[in-house]
């Protein structure tokens, strides 16, 4: 249920797509805890020791309390193994609003303050511009590393067929 309030509906993945994928093995779903009560999730995808943050929500009420904070630095320690941690976060600016605009600046700012970096491209997703960001990247590897690890999860969720259609980098 809080999924649903979370994230609008053209964000959301389907309960059918998510339970695929969590029964291939690749994606998780991390509840986040305060004294035994769930305050927040992770939905995350592990391909090729890369983890990819797919949703990550901490409820309202629970929100601009330094949760978040907290349990993105708990997630890194969790995936300390892995070669790196992915998110997409929608480009800041491009926004229909000021109100969208300020959430996505805040969004990317939260994320640059927990040493994610971007990656020197953005992706159309779903006629979406998404700025890829990552923490602990491996800077010996070059970007079509980065992009040819990010189309594995895709595929892994959807078709490559679906995924060529609607999934483009832009350089």
């Amino acid at each position: 249920p809080e999924y649903v309030k979370l994230f609008p509906p053209l964000e959301r993945k389907s309960y059918h797509t998510i339970k695929k994928t969590v029964k291939k093995g690749f994606t998780h779903i991390l509840g986040i805890l305060n004294k035994n009560t769930t305050i927040g999730f992770f939905i995350v995808n592990n391909v090729n020791n890369y983890i990819q943050i797919d949703y990550f929500a901490i409820f309202k009420k629970y929100q601009a309390k330094g949760y978040g904070s907290k349990a993105l630095s708990e997630l890194k320690k969790q995936y300390l193994d892995s070669n790196g941690i992915f998110i997409e976060i929608e480009k800041p600016g491009l926004g229909s609003n000021d109100t969208e605009n300020t959430l996505r600046e805040r969004r990317y700012n939260f994320y640059k303050r927990a040493d994610f970096e971007k990656l020197g491209f953005d992706l159309l997703l779903y006629n979406v511009i998404y700025t890829p960001c990552c923490f602990n990247y491996n800077k010996k590897q070059d970007k079509s590393f980065s992009i040819k690890t990010l189309f594995d999860f895709y595929y892994l969720a959807k078709s490559k067929k679906i995924i060529d259609k609607h999934c483009k980098v832009i350089e």
